[in-house]
């Protein structure tokens, strides 16, 4: 495709002239490419005729499967980078940089261990829950033991989803969507490791 460099690996990015693409981790390939409008539409006139055009939910439901968590105004406040496994996926870099929070961050990082991680998991419910949405543990106190990040329907049945949940809460098969007795959660499996390098 004219005007259109295609990079081959996952965050690799490509440049030409004034259109720059990001391929993105996906179980699928996917990349997001940036360009001036005029430029947007005449690769899409190119593209139209072999590709698909789909909502945002796909893009969200690959978001997932990659591990890749999208913060939205529900949870805007309830993580710091570590919880959604931001320095697993390089998007966070400790030896660079400042910006708001800093100084908790970085002593996470360096003193500390989290507490709560972001994981994988799957409902058999049809209705996917809010970002925001609490996670109880069905034999547990009444306190929540976890936040929905991200959530969207399976690709067969179902609902695929992110969340933190603490780490005591690990592999738990008592993890309950909303309340105590909401539907059932299961662990599934992240593409990369929770352990740090």
């Amino acid at each position: 495709i004219q005007g259109l460099t295609i990079p081959d690996d996952s965050y690799q990015m490509t440049t030409t002239q004034a259109v720059l693409s990001v391929k993105l981790p996906a179980p699928i390939d996917r990349y997001l490419i940036v360009a001036p409008i005029n430029e947007a539409m005449s690769l899409w006139e190119e593209l139209k005729d072999s590709h698909t055009p789909c909502s945002h939910h796909i893009w969200q439901w690959l978001d997932i499967q990659a591990g890749i968590p999208s913060i939205v105004s529900e949870t805007r406040e309830e993580f710091v980078p570590q919880m959604v496994n931001l320095e697993l996926i390089d998007a966070v870099n400790f030896k660079k940089g400042c910006y708001p929070g800093q100084e908790i961050v970085a002593r996470m990082h360096y003193l500390g261990k989290a507490k709560r991680r972001m994981f994988k998991l799957y409902s058999h419910d049809a209705i996917p829950p809010a970002p925001g949405t609490d996670l109880y543990l069905n034999d547990g106190d009444g306190q929540s033991a976890g936040t929905i990040v991200l959530a969207e329907p399976a690709k067969s049945e179902g609902t695929d989803m992110l969340a933190v949940i603490r780490l005591s809460h690990e592999n738990s098969d008592q993890l309950r969507i909303g309340s105590a007795d909401g539907p059932v959660v299961e662990f599934t499996d992240l593409p990369y490791s929770l352990t740090p390098d």
